[in-house]
């Protein structure tokens, strides 16, 4: 990475697990960047030099549920329920001398799971839920073949894709060292 020379990040990141029950538990993260940036005196150009980091937010977090609880002898129900939360973050800087910067607003995103697994027998069968809510946002990491562009928004040449709409799936696991 051509700028990390130039970078400058400094923050705190705050992890908890509680187990609540022999069944359940809860965890949590929290993250702050008040400086996440390039040296403005970087030689870098507009796109980087002075401004924070791509997708960098000053704060996010996840708070998240687990379950595990054994129906009887063989068989257990297992979960998770998590909502994350991502900050505004900076996109990408349209610096043509109007310094039109686009940024993403902040993202609150829900994920479930609930499944069966055996118990001492390695195998797990689970029905996911990924951005529950089916909340659109801003990614970068999409591919190309399954992105949709809203160049209204984010002018032609963009390269910032509408995320994965929500998605549910059945995965099922076999765990051979069991």
């Amino acid at each position: 990475m051509i700028s990390a020379p130039c970078a400058k990040v400094y923050g705190a990141e705050v992890e908890n697990t509680l187990r609540v029950t022999q069944a359940i538990g809860l965890n949590t993260t929290v993250t702050w960047l008040p400086h996440a940036a390039v040296d403005p005196s970087a030689s870098l150009g507009p796109p980087l030099s002075g401004h924070r980091l791509l997708t960098a937010p000053q704060w996010s977090g996840n708070l998240g549920a687990n379950l595990f609880h054994p129906l009887n002898a063989q068989f257990a129900l297992t979960g998770r329920a998590s909502v994350q939360f991502t900050g505004r973050v900076y996109l990408e800087s349209r610096d043509n001398g109007q310094h039109s910067d686009i940024d993403q607003s902040s993202v609150t995103l829900l994920n479930a799971d609930l499944g069966i697994a055996s118990i001492g027998r390695g195998w797990s069968l689970d029905a996911w839920c990924l951005n529950c809510a089916d909340r659109r946002y801003y990614n970068r990491n999409v591919p190309g073949s399954l992105a949709n562009r809203n160049p209204r928004r984010l002018r032609r040449r963009s390269a910032y894709f509408w995320s994965y709409p929500e998605r549910s799936l059945l995965a099922a696991a076999w765990n051979f060292g069991a």
